[in-house]
């Protein structure tokens, strides 16, 4: 989501935790941050994780997403493809 933002190491400060929020507003819209919150306990950075998660999900949809490595590796146990997206 950064572009070339650097983000700091942690999600754990008010400063870090605002910067997510910005960029999360900036690649999904401000009625994201309008939407009632789930019930039950959560940290507010599973919450970030949980929407950086959605915005990449919805790049692979879009096919505008990358994957490193690229090819991706190639898990011989399970046959799987093991790559970061985003």
């Amino acid at each position: 989501m950064a572009d070339d933002i650097e983000l700091l190491e942690s999600k754990h400060s008010a400063r870090d935790i605002l910067q997510r929020i910005r960029l999360i507003r900036q690649h999904l819209g401000e009625e994201v941050l309008d939407q009632p919150l789930p019930n039950g306990r959560y940290a507010i950075d599973d919450l970030l994780d949980a929407l950086a998660g959605f915005l990449t999900a919805r790049r692979i949809a879009q096919g505008e997403a990358v994957r490193l490595p690229d090819p991706p590796d190639i898990d011989l146990i399970l046959d799987r493809e093991m790559a970061i997206w985003y």
